[in-house]
């Protein structure tokens, strides 16, 4: 499995449209048969040598729980004043919101970075507290770089995409070097929400050749089991996959350069699910397997 266009282009519009006046999108659709890239975000678990019972979790669903469709979220990307599916535009001003759709106030932070692939540098271009009335649909917006002030209408004076790039040292290249993360945080500290936006087609990011690693740690006295995850350079939309029956708490996460991940594996039966039959059949991709500098040797 891979993450497909369709799954990018699905996640965005959600969050372009949640920065409206809009308050439900009903999803098409939500499991089907293929194993792969599709409108399903759940593969349809068969009783079949392979497949999840229930359904194995696609990027696309990851998304949905990690941003799109989480209470409190955050979203950048081009200004717009009207109600549209977002493009793959990064020319003019961005802009960036945050949304409440608790039933009680939200207080927080708010963190947007750039990751700079090629460097393995990481800019926090904008971070500070939050404060948004109980939902649903209380939103302010904010520029996703320089001093955090959130407002009830367009700020004025946000950063064009150029002058981000330029800000955040992702350079001309933009999109091709730097990947730009959004996340939101509660008081004490939890994740609301979290994201990976690409600033350009993934096809030309120029990836470096990273090495991953996985260990699979001893099994929690709740019946998950922990995977660490580690890479020598910057890995972008890590994928773990297992024919173990089960979910991962977290797929399709940023690995930094040196850096380690650790996610929870939580088995459907968690008698029969141990951490050795979890390891017999673990695997991990990465978007740099397929583009970047291996497709450029």
């Amino acid at each position: 499995m891979f993450v497909p266009q369709a799954a990018f282009q699905r996640r965005t519009n959600i969050e372009s449209w949640r920065s409206t006046n809009l308050w439900a999108v009903l999803l098409w659709q939500l499991n089907e048969i293929w194993p792969t890239g599709g409108w399903g975000s759940i593969e349809y678990g068969t009783p079949v040598n392979g497949q999840v019972i229930g359904g194995r979790w696609k990027p696309l669903h990851y998304f949905l729980k990690n941003s799109a469709y989480a209470d409190v979220t955050a979203s950048c990307g081009a200004a717009r004043s009207t109600t549209n599916d977002a493009g793959n535009v990064t020319t003019g001003t961005m802009l960036c919101y945050l949304r409440n759709d608790l039933a009680k106030p939200f207080q927080g932070q708010v963190v947007v970075r750039a990751v700079n692939f090629v460097t393995g540098t990481v800019v926090n271009s904008t971070a500070g507290t939050a404060t948004l009335a109980a939902g649903g649909g209380s939103t302010a917006f904010f520029c996703p770089s320089g001093p955090f002030l959130l407002q009830q209408g367009q700020p004025d004076g946000c950063s064009t995409f150029a002058e981000f790039f330029n800000a955040t040292k992702c350079g001309p290249a933009g999109g091709e070097h730097c990947v730009l993360e959004v996340g939101v945080y509660n008081s004490d500290g939890t994740t609301m929400a979290q994201s990976t936006m690409p600033l350009g087609n993934p096809e030309f990011m120029k990836l470096p050749i990273a090495k991953l690693t996985l260990e699979v740690l001893t099994d929690a006295k709740d019946g998950t089991i922990r995977v660490q995850v580690s890479s020598s350079a910057t890995a972008l939309y890590v994928w773990l996959s297992t024919k173990a029956q089960g979910r991962f708490s977290d797929n399709a996460f940023t690995v930094l350069a040196g850096g380690t991940v650790i996610v929870d594996f939580v088995p459907f039966n968690r008698v029969q699910t141990t951490a050795d039959t979890l390891k017999a059949s673990l695997r991990v991709e990465h978007l740099g397997q397929y583009v970047g500098a291996i497709r450029d040797q």
